[in-house]
């Protein structure tokens, strides 16, 4: 439900809290699929709806680069195992889940294709720990 794009392989970008930095990494018309969220974004609009909605929820969301970057040999493409955690004190939006309080462990992958020297899509994945 978090992980904000190249997080994972930038993770101070991320925990900065400053979406221009975040998106200027991205391809104008990225394809970013994750599974927090419930339809796959196209377009920095999109993300940037994502963003706001995740650092809402997770003010103070931290990431730590477990593995990575593993580099694909057949095109522009890496992988990063990350974990995050952070404590709910926002809504969760959508679905529509009020702040709980409760801190969060994560355990993920980005997979990440890349054009132009920018991400052009991104698939997350991640298990609630």
């Amino acid at each position: 439900m978090v992980a904000p794009i190249t997080a994972r392989s930038s993770p101070s970008r991320l925990e900065l809290h400053d979406p221009d930095q975040l998106l200027e990494l991205l391809t104008d018309d990225i394809v970013y699929d994750d599974c927090a969220w419930p339809r796959t974004m196209h377009g920095k609009a999109d993300v940037r709806e994502f963003i706001d909605n995740t650092w809402r929820a997770f003010l103070e969301l931290t990431f730590e680069l477990v593995a990575g970057p593993h580099v694909a040999c057949d095109g522009p493409r890496a992988a990063f195992w990350w974990k995050a955690s952070g404590t709910n004190l926002g809504p969760i939006d959508p679905p529509g889940i009020p702040a709980t309080g409760r801190r969060i462990e994560l355990d993920g992958v980005d997979i990440h294709e890349y054009r132009n020297g920018k991400v052009a899509k991104l698939r997350i994945i991640f298990k609630w720990q």
